[in-house]
């Protein structure tokens, strides 16, 4: 990868910091969300199933595991909307903001080098070839 594709890439990387904190800063505040709609829930439940039974759980307890749920619930419907929602990137890009078209050049400089190599050994054996030749003649 020349200099300006590390750098682009480079810019592009310093930027996303950001989404991790939004990430981290929405699922606490559906965990608050989830404890403060917990108790209702709660009361739901006892109103809708008349045979729902708290099992010995203490009313903290019981209000934890229903804040645990609402808020994989909420977590998930959230993630499913955002995934809908993001916009994809105009072309398709791989780890890091690198293209596909920016692998495939550099590719095809690899395997041309590679060749140029190969000629640039084969021109040198044959001057050897030719070298040992005279050499040999002169003995």
């Amino acid at each position: 990868m020349n200099d300006s594709q590390v750098k682009v890439a480079k810019q592009k990387e310093m930027g996303r910091w950001i989404v991790p904190a939004m990430g981290y800063l929405l699922a606490v505040a559906l965990g608050v969300l989830a404890w403060a709609a917990a108790p209702l829930v709660i009361e739901w439940v006892d109103a809708t199933f008349p045979r729902f039974q708290r099992a010995g759980m203490t009313a903290i307890q019981m209000r934890g595991a229903f804040t645990a749920f609402v808020f994989v619930v909420m977590l998930s419907t959230v993630t499913m909307l955002v995934a809908f929602a993001s916009r994809k990137p105009k072309s398709r890009q791989g780890i890091r903001g690198v293209t596909n078209n920016m692998l495939a050049k550099e590719r095809q400089e690899m395997l041309q080098e590679k060749k140029d190599n190969r000629k640039r050994q084969r021109k040198m054996n044959l001057k050897m070839r030719e070298y040992v030749k005279e050499n040999q003649k002169d003995t």
